[in-house]
């Protein structure tokens, strides 16, 4: 048996929240749940990495794509909070970068939640910010 087809089976009985009566899932590619927004539509030379577990990291090339560029400092961002936000962060850590959790650009629908995502980052995995910090930081970069 191959991973996929276990991880295909698991995964509906782990989070049956994620799927939809007929057992199809619902942020499933070509969904319109999966799609970005306008605002974020894909340009010339982005960069899509497509995952199907809470880390931006597990089973996608981002650790060597990350590392080939030379890059040491991730800014997370995002849908949830306390999951897949919280997940990449504390993977990051892991992985030995400098992980910058942007308090008001991730989110929940709980905002409870939130905050105690936002104080494990604080507390253990990296640094928070605000938006506005963060881009102040930024532009005082040379």
């Amino acid at each position: 048996m191959s991973y996929d087809f276990i991880r295909s089976m698991v995964y509906p009985e782990l989070s049956p929240n994620h799927f939809k009566e007929d057992g199809t899932p619902i942020l499933a590619r070509g969904s319109k749940e999966f799609e970005l927004i306008d605002e974020l539509k894909v340009e010339k030379g982005d960069m899509v990495l497509n995952k199907d577990r809470y880390s931006a990291f597990f089973g996608t090339p981002l650790d060597l794509i990350l590392k080939d560029s030379g890059l040491k400092t991730v800014i997370i961002t995002g849908l949830a909070s306390n999951v897949c936000c919280e997940s990449t962060a504390r993977e990051a850590f892991f992985l030995s970068y400098r992980v910058i959790f942007v308090d008001d650009l991730n989110v929940i629908l709980n905002v409870e939640m939130h905050r105690w995502a936002v104080e494990n980052i604080r507390l253990v995995f990296g640094y928070v910010l605000s938006s506005d910090e963060l881009i102040g930081k930024l532009q005082k970069k040379p």
